[in-house]
């Protein structure tokens, strides 16, 4: 081990980092929550969508329009058998809590791989949950996303919906990567 020389080339903060720069450059307010949440997915998504709510409706902490940037470890406690992965189950959690209000949101590994699935995580927008189901617009209703929930089933509900994203191992992991728009 002599010769072995470690470099830190990058960490959670260098990538919020990043994503915060470019979400300036879109023209947005943002506000980097934390690089260091870990918790299970499902109280995750409760924070996030709470600090939605409390921005929509009483403009704290910031006023809209604002990107929620947060990173992290979060975790599932697997008691179904379906597919999906912490940030694809965070992400669902979010469209569940936030209803016909929803955002639009992504929530990524940054190596690549969510849990037992091909997918990094998985993207959602604000019509991700309606009342009624539009076979061709992508949106499913509430009650399907619980019984997707019920059996951690988050793969098989993005992967109906399009709302999937695969960009294939990465070679790398600064944690979670999760972006809320909120309008």
């Amino acid at each position: 081990f002599g010769r072995v020389e470690n470099r830190l080339i990058g960490a959670a903060r260098h990538l919020l980092g990043a994503a915060k720069s470019y979400w300036e450059g879109q023209g947005y307010r943002v506000l980097v929550l934390s690089d260091r949440f870990v918790g299970e997915a499902r109280e995750l998504a409760r924070f996030h969508a709470a600090m939605v709510q409390s921005i929509r409706e009483t403009r704290r902490p910031v006023a809209p329009p604002v990107v929620l940037l947060s990173g992290g470890e979060a975790g599932v406690t697997v008691r179904g058998t379906g597919k999906g992965g912490r940030n694809q189950e965070f992400l669902l959690w979010l469209a569940y809590f936030l209803g016909e209000r929803g955002v639009w949101g992504m929530a990524c590994d940054s190596d690549g791989i969510d849990g037992n699935t091909e997918a990094a995580g998985a993207v959602i927008h604000p019509g991700s949950l309606s009342e009624e189901r539009l076979d061709t617009g992508g949106s499913g209703s509430r009650l399907e996303a619980k019984q997707h929930l019920a059996n951690n089933d988050a793969y098989g509900f993005f992967k109906a919906h399009d709302g999937l994203v695969i960009t294939g191992p990465t070679q790398n992991n600064l944690n979670d990567y999760r972006a809320i728009v909120v309008e």
